[in-house]
């Protein structure tokens, strides 16, 4: 029986190895056998040496002989000091000495070759098992031979096991691709980035998360694309130190993100070399959270203190000198109303700062049509406006591309532009909203441009870079008394955030104020579906 040609030369098994030390290690046998050698590139390593009883059958006599000499001779040695016990004592006469010895060479001999031939089946059997095991990938079609019987209970029953322990094996290679895989599908599909690291902090591994976070470049060693100190210190000390461990950093390109970076040494090192895991968790939305509870309190209880003492004061002058004066009372109420009316306003900007931060580091994957969103705007104010005797004009281009953002913000900036530029423009003169499409030094994709443009009283230079700080006012009593809350030009700046867009505010006193956003254009549809498939 041949056993089928092995195309790997390396055992991938103990019983590979184990099945042809014995054969190839034993004194050289005369014959035909010879050694395979491996197949160019795949290494020096000379394959063992296939039992010589698969060869010839003098091959196989020979290997019986050698395997079943030695318990022979012991027998032989026995039968040896028994018959000479025998002659000593006089059961045995000499003229039978001759043939006695000759019958039990005769019966060694004999015996040597049965129990030789049992073994060298079993050494043939165990080198077919090591070529199986040495068989390419696909070993559920591999062939696995049957024990044969050696004609001892023992090894035949060792046989049989070795067999059930070969299967068990080559069953556990076959399911071991199946699990590889689902362990990668399971990694990649982690919503936090994962990175592996190899003692020399390089990376062998990272999912989909993160290569997303940085921009697919999540290859070569930690340092080349996470340069924070902290992190690293972090992850050489779980590398050496075996010490898990947690920092805090901020990626502050193209919106800041807040991450805990959890660094976790492996107890072993795993087949593709990684020693640690890096694992990081964004916290953006919680800190920012907690920060804005802080400048809610801060911010809130101080604009919210001279509204309530007006209502208070009102109250208590309607409850008191004023309780029998119509007209006082009608007055203090028109008062009231203007009051909570301004908190009303204040607490609704509040809300939509909250909700537009809590989301700013996710940017919006909508589509829009500016036109059609400025048209919309122009329309919903133009009462307002004809209040103070002015005009809102729109102005776009005939061939415009779609805007990448959300339009219900989108929506919101124009309309906090064009409410401030109603508010601190002089009457009588127009509100000009216009559109401009991609310039030519614009990155690839390009932005296009909204500009809202007033014809007020302008604002000094060294206050331009304050006006989006929160409830900051050039001129705090009129702002109040035009129902300003200071959160318009916060949220503006906030949404340009989101969308990854540009914020400008040109303005001379004098001449009038422009402020101008930036907005990324949308990509085609075929090169958007084209990206989500690669991601």
């Amino acid at each position: 029986m041949s056993p089928p040609a092995a195309a790997d030369p390396s055992p991938r098994h103990p019983t590979s190895s184990a099945a042809a030390d014995p054969v190839s290690s034993g004194p050289a046998t005369p014959g035909p056998a010879t050694s395979r050698k491996a197949p160019p590139g795949a290494g020096a390593r000379p394959e063992p040496v296939v039992g010589p009883a698969v060869r010839t059958p003098l091959a196989a006599l020979r290997l019986a002989w050698r395997l079943g000499l030695p318990p022979a001779l012991a027998v032989a040695t026995a039968g040896l000091l028994g018959l000479v016990a025998l002659a000593l004592t006089g059961a045995l006469r000499p003229a039978q000495l001759g043939p006695a010895v000759l019958g039990l060479a005769i019966a060694a001999t004999l015996f040597a070759l049965w129990l030789g031939r049992g073994r060298a089946r079993l050494l043939t059997w165990l080198d077919a098992l090591a070529a199986v095991a040495r068989a390419p990938a696909d070993r559920q079609a591999a062939v696995i031979p049957p024990p044969p019987p050696t004609g001892s209970r023992w090894s035949d029953r060792l046989a049989r096991r070795i067999h059930r322990l070969h299967r068990d094996m080559i069953a556990a290679d076959s399911r071991r691709p199946g699990l590889t895989q689902a362990g990668k599908a399971v990694f990649d599909a982690l919503p936090d980035p994962l990175i592996l690291l190899n003692a020399e902090l390089g990376v062998v591994g990272a999912n989909t998360a993160a290569r997303r976070l940085f921009g697919g470049d999540s290859s070569g060693r930690l340092a080349a694309f996470l340069r924070n100190p902290q992190v690293l210190d972090a992850a050489h000390d779980a590398l050496t130190d075996r010490i898990a461990s947690q920092v805090r950093f901020t990626v502050p390109v193209p919106t800041e993100r807040i991450f805990t970076v959890a660094v976790v040494p492996l107890t072993s090192d795993s087949p593709d070399g990684a020693s640690a895991i890096l694992a990081l968790h964004d916290t953006t939305a919680a800190e920012r959270m907690d920060a804005m509870r802080a400048d809610f309190v801060a911010n809130v209880s101080h604009e919210l203190r001279t509204p309530l003492a007006s209502l208070a004061g009102f109250v208590e002058t309607l409850r008191g000198p004023a309780r029998n004066d119509d007209k006082a009372r009608m007055r203090f109420l028109g008062l009231m109303a203007d009051q909570t009316s301004r908190m009303t306003r204040l607490v609704d900007d509040l809300l939509s700062l909250s909700r537009i931060e809590m989301h700013e580091h996710s940017p919006p994957t909508g589509r829009l049509d500016l036109r059609a969103t400025a048209r919309q705007v122009a329309g919903g104010l133009e009462m307002k406006a004809r209040g103070r005797d002015m005009v809102i004009t729109v102005e776009s281009p005939d061939a415009l591309p779609p805007t990448l953002g959300d339009e219900h913000e989108i929506a919101q900036v124009l309309t906090n532009l064009v409410d401030n530029a109603i508010k601190y423009g002089r009457p009588g003169t127009p509100v000009c909203i216009r559109l401009e499409g991609p310039r030519p030094d614009d990155p690839p994709l390009g932005f296009n441009r909204l500009h809202v443009q007033d014809s007020g009283d302008g604002i000094a230079p060294e206050q331009v870079p304050r006006l989006t700080e929160r409830f900051y006012r050039v001129d705090t009593a009129r702002s109040r008394s035009l129902g300003g809350t200071g959160l318009g030009l916060a949220i503006v700046k906030h949404i340009a955030n989101r969308h990854q867009g540009r914020l400008t505010i040109d303005s001379r006193p004098g001449q009038g104020t422009t402020v101008t956003v930036a907005l990324p254009v949308a990509p085609a549809l075929g090169r958007a579906a084209g990206a989500a498939a690669s991601n």
